[in-house]
């Protein structure tokens, strides 16, 4: 399908969000996480209005990263984060990926503030952040992850 809903649009969403969702602080430990973020019928407690949004911006802030396992190597004696993928959906089990992730780690040992704009022709319910933390020591530190979501029609 060709774009029906073109960039145009984004400057009256993108200006005024009508939708915000922010997860502040979580603690993200080694391996994969979601980070589900409701921006529909599915209100939460951190979430500002509500609707369904096709324009918006995610922003993903790594605040502290974690302790990393030293192995006595070289590589990989650091700890990464990364964000795989982006993905929003329509609660009807239709997903469209909004972000197609990070091809590199970041920058070993450093905090990223990120912020990723979509623009779709698809309403979406839910958008949600798939996070990927590398080589830390899970038993004694995690990442500290914020996510927030500000999003309109």
């Amino acid at each position: 399908m060709s774009i029906i809903n073109t960039i145009k649009g984004w400057y009256g969403g993108g200006g005024s969000p009508t939708v915000y969702f922010v997860n502040n602080n979580m603690n993200i430990a080694q391996g994969n996480t979601t980070v589900s973020c409701p921006v529909g019928s599915n209100v939460q407690n951190n979430q500002l209005g509500i609707g369904a949004v096709r324009v918006g911006f995610v922003r993903v802030k790594v605040e502290s990263n974690a302790s990393f396992i030293n192995t006595g190597n070289v590589y990989p004696n650091q700890s990464c984060a990364r964000v795989i993928a982006i993905i929003g959906d329509d609660a009807n089990s239709n997903q469209l990926q909004l972000y197609g992730g990070d091809t590199n780690l970041a920058v070993p040992n450093t905090n990223f503030d990120q912020i990723y704009e979509f623009n779709t022709d698809m309403y979406l319910q839910n958008v949600n952040v798939l996070l990927n933390v590398t080589n830390t020591n899970a038993g004694t530190a995690n990442y500290i992850v914020s996510v927030e979501v500000a999003a309109g029609p």
